[in-house]
């Protein structure tokens, strides 16, 4: 047996009409709490800066009442299409995230306000968006297992929409949540652990020289929101489609697993390869194609590129016909 065939893939239930405009209006309703309530906790103290935990004043609370509102979102989504559409709730999380982020303003204003601390404070500014990026992910972590969660108890019943889908949804690859929801792995964890390890390697390194070329030129530019999240989200779709072909499994986890790993080094990048060109180009400008992303924007973006390269639908169809060949 080839070994594509030997992988667990689940089937996924056709989304019929009625499904896809259910999740567009439950998409709608949380971009409109983040871009309202949301946006109270993450407006910065400048009303023309950037959404980042440095320019809040109170960062940890940020924190706390974002995780909030994720979770709720997510849960919302779960109990509305999660059925259906393994992963929703996190879609739907960051979406509201990266939508929000919209009204704030570019990475630019954080460079100009520190341009008059010398020649270290873009490396010093990559440490603290390092540790930033790490924090913004566990927001999504608990978004996935709060759609685990949510899911299990509200469908504990089985049948075509219950924990039958469970065992797709990024929580069903996560390490002892996985045990404690009792997904189905059709086959066991093991047998999918290396495929995923070589699809997180892949991914992680694939988008980040994707960030790289598709940003390349754009130093001696000002940043937009348009070009960096298109980068960030084309970077991880392309390189998670790739991924899934090549090494199959059930869920996005190991993929968006390769969100912080980039992000991480993308920073680390910063401070090590290219800290000598600080100085070269105006204060509002980068001195590095991995420095025009805020982390916020590494980790929503990155998760939503590598949730829509699970969802492809032509790999979807590949992925059942697989399943029912077996």
């Amino acid at each position: 047996m080839s070994r594509t065939m030997a992988q667990p893939i689940q089937y996924y239930p056709p989304l019929r009409l009625a499904d896809r405009l259910v999740a567009l209006v439950a998409w709608a309703m949380a971009i409109a709490l983040f871009f309202t309530i949301g946006w109270r906790a993450l407006q910065p103290t400048d009303p023309q800066g950037a959404v980042s935990m440095l320019t809040c004043p109170h960062p940890w609370l940020m924190v706390v009442q974002m995780g909030v509102l994720g979770v709720v979102v997510a849960a919302l989504a779960t109990l509305v299409v999660g059925r259906k559409l393994a992963d929703a709730g996190v879609f739907t999380t960051c979406l509201g995230l990266a939508v929000a982020n919209l009204r704030a303003d570019t990475l630019e204003s954080i460079l100009i306000n520190v341009a008059d601390k010398g020649i270290n404070a873009c490396p010093n500014l990559a440490v603290s968006f390092l540790f930033e990026a790490l924090i913004w992910f566990v927001i999504v972590l608990l978004a996935m297992v709060t759609s685990g969660f949510v899911l299990r108890w509200c469908f504990s019943r089985g049948g075509a929409g219950g924990p039958s889908v469970l065992s797709t949804m990024a929580v069903g690859d996560m390490p002892l949540i996985s045990d404690v929801l009792r997904c189905d792995t059709a086959g066991g964890r093991r047998s999918a652990l290396g495929a995923g390890l070589w699809q997180l390697l892949f991914t992680a390194v694939a988008a980040f020289g994707l960030i790289g070329v598709l940003s390349t030129g754009t130093p001696a530019r000002a940043i937009t929101h348009g070009q960096v999240y298109f980068s960030i989200a084309a970077a991880f779709w392309i390189a998670g489609d790739v991924a899934h072909r090549k090494w199959p499994v059930r869920t996005p986890f190991w993929t968006c697993l390769a969100v912080p790993v980039v992000a991480v080094a993308a920073y680390v990048w910063v401070m090590l390869v290219d800290s000598d060109k600080v100085g070269a180009l105006p204060p509002n400008i980068p001195h590095s194609v991995y420095l025009r992303a805020l982390p916020l924007e590494y980790i929503v973006l990155g998760t939503l590129g590598a949730i829509l390269a699970f969802w492809d639908p032509l790999r979807l169809r590949h992925s059942s016909a697989l399943h029912a060949g077996k």
